[in-house]
């Protein structure tokens, strides 16, 4: 048994040397960099960069939140008030009210 084992070693050609980072967490990266690298620099936008994100990783788990280890919820990271739907109705109300600004500055800037 011992040669039988020491012979297989011996024909293994890949050793994955990854230390204590998990295999997936590398393959994950590794996706994420080889997509980025289709993408031109001016492209490279960050509301791009969390849809490749969720894209290679998915979407939250119930009661989980992507990257932060199996023991941490969703109240852990967000607090117990919040939820991703009240989130993301405030960043709508916030991206509104700064399309609003602008607009009004532009009309100023026409009016002058």
């Amino acid at each position: 048994m011992p040669k039988r084992n020491s012979n297989n070693r011996a024909q293994q050609t890949l050793n994955p040397r990854t230390g204590r980072t998990p295999i997936c967490d590398i393959h994950h990266k590794t996706r994420i960099d080889s997509r980025l690298s289709e993408v031109s620099e001016s492209k490279r936008t960050s509301e791009m960069r969390e849809a490749l994100f969720k894209e290679v990783f998915g979407d939250d788990k119930r009661r989980r939140v992507q990257t932060y280890g199996t023991r941490t919820s969703h109240t852990d990271v967000f607090g117990h008030g919040s939820s991703k739907v009240q989130i993301d109705v405030e960043m709508q109300s916030l991206h509104n009210q700064l399309i609003e600004t602008q607009e009004q500055l532009r009309l100023q800037r026409e009016a002058q």
